[in-house]
């Protein structure tokens, strides 16, 4: 699943993917991980939230 996202952002022209999920979600995170993401700070337009972890 998430390869596929990956071509289909490079096939666009996309260089890095940034993503967002929650505190509460440890599956999701560590299928990030897996991936060979690493969180990071938050981006774009985000609020503040501690329920959030931001990913690229």
């Amino acid at each position: 699943m998430i390869a596929v996202i990956e071509q289909k952002a490079q096939s666009l022209g996309y260089g890095e993917l940034y993503l967002e999920t929650g505190v509460n979600q440890p599956e999701a995170i560590s299928l990030y991980r897996k991936a060979g993401y690493r969180q990071t700070t938050r981006f774009g337009n985000y609020s503040p939230d501690p329920l959030s972890i931001y990913i690229i």
